[in-house]
């Protein structure tokens, strides 16, 4: 089940940036950025006091070759820094986007920048 989690944590901010692009509400974009970006950073914060080194894999190609991912302690330590730093980020940019003509691409982007960086952790 816990493997899962980690899928999930990968997902959830690349998923809700579609959520953001397809909100018709300019200024509900900024609060469901900065929810997707805190629930994620609460899943991984349980994932890195509650999970093992665990690997897990997704495609396995051939006996050699498969994408795996591997949660490790230099995954947890970078993962801890990432899930800080984004929701100060997010609440930062909700302020300097406040008057911005396109907030949602922003947002868009950003949070599938926060999955992917989670994905590389």
């Amino acid at each position: 089940m816990n493997k899962y989690l980690l899928l999930v944590a990968i997902l959830l901010p690349i998923f809700g940036s579609l959520l953001v692009i397809f909100n018709k509400n300019e200024h509900k974009v900024h609060y469901l950025s900065v929810a997707i970006t805190i629930i994620t950073s609460i899943l991984v914060w349980y994932l890195i006091f509650n999970i093992t080194d665990e690997k897990f894999e997704l495609i396995k190609f051939s006996e050699k070759l498969s994408f795996v991912i591997n949660f490790d302690g230099f995954g947890k330590f970078f993962a801890g820094i990432v899930s800080v730093l984004y929701p100060l980020t997010t609440l930062y940019a909700v302020e300097y986007m406040e008057d911005d003509k396109r907030p949602k691409s922003f947002f868009f982007f950003f949070l599938i920048a926060y999955g992917i960086t989670l994905g590389v952790t």
